[in-house]
């Protein structure tokens, strides 16, 4: 089921991709911190001049960062709003193995933290945005957080849905 729903497409991008957007942020906080590519996980970062939100974005299962960049900036520039969109494991160059719902919400909520945390960015200026596949994590962290808003589009209804 896992690999029916995460097909992983063939990267886009690599490490020397994006150079000032490609970031990696720590996979989690808790107990000794790790220094391997296992423990880190690579995110864009798109940065826009005064901007009041920081919209947190998760791609379709057919997307990769590479592929997703694109709609990312145009999201920055027409909403003049900051974008971290993290990657699933096995998507891109993220490792990580095989993606599941639980280690993509796992990534997805490590990007939120890297945000709430890390940046110092309040909550109620944080919106989640997902596309499908990504809209469950998404609306994961929604439930779960004080968020200014959660966007999905082309969500599901079931897994048997996508099947």
């Amino acid at each position: 089921v896992d690999r029916a729903l995460f097909p992983a497409p063939s990267a886009t991008y690599t490490a020397d991709c994006f150079p000032g957007e490609l970031i990696w942020i720590p996979k989690r906080r808790s107990g000794p911190e790790g220094d391997g590519l296992d423990d880190r996980i690579p995110c864009l970062l798109l940065r826009s001049p005064a901007a009041q939100y920081f919209v947190l974005a998760l791609h379709s299962n057919g997307d990769d960062l590479g592929r997703f960049r694109s709609f990312c900036s145009r999201l920055r520039l027409s909403l003049a709003v900051h974008v971290l969109a993290v990657e699933y494991p096995g998507y891109g160059i993220c490792p990580g193995g095989q993606a599941t719902p639980a280690s993509t919400t796992a990534n997805a909520n490590a990007a939120y933290r890297f945000l709430r945390d890390d940046l110092c960015w309040p909550e109620s200026e944080i919106i989640v945005f997902g596309r499908s596949i990504g809209c469950g994590p998404a609306l994961s962290i929604a439930a779960e957080n004080n968020v200014h808003g959660v966007i999905i589009v082309s969500p599901f209804l079931s897994v048997r849905s996508l099947l």
